[in-house]
């Protein structure tokens, strides 16, 4: 990792910054050491380097990342295989629009039809035993 550019490793954490990809986040600030850049990406990524590749692979499987690679001889980042301009993309400004009105929000469905079962439907405690033969013991007030 000592043989990426320290302006290419601020980019890649102001892209994870931006995303909210790690919590707490890595300060990105690039008055930071490269060490301790190169230290806060360790805790989140394991590393294998070869002669023209470095590959960091994600520690924590449940956050879904790619497979992020960085060609050492073009100088740029691939995320799995495909190659991304982090530099460019890290800088962008967030597009966002405000629209004031009514809005319609639209879910994902299940199949054909909406589903008939309610939110405690799926939780034990809730639902209705299918003999109550274990109650006729039970003393009645």
């Amino acid at each position: 990792m000592q043989r990426i550019c320290k302006p290419h490793i601020v980019d890649l954490l102001r892209y994870f910054d931006k995303r909210r990809t790690f919590k707490p986040r890595i300060r990105y600030a690039s008055i930071r050491p490269k060490p301790a850049l190169i230290r806060d990406l360790r805790r989140y990524f394991k590393t294998r380097e070869t002669s023209r590749m470095v590959y960091l692979v994600s520690r924590t499987p449940s956050l879904y990342l790619p497979l992020i690679q960085y060609d050492l001889k073009c100088r740029r980042y691939l995320f799995d295989g495909i190659v991304r301009d982090i530099p460019r993309e890290s800088r962008q400004k967030p597009m966002f629009s405000i629209v004031f009105g009514p809005a319609i929000v639209h879910f994902p469905r299940r199949g054909d039809r909406p589903s008939t079962k309610t939110a405690v439907d799926d939780v034990p405690m809730f639902q209705e035993p299918d003999n109550c033969a274990h109650l006729d013991g039970l003393k009645r007030i």
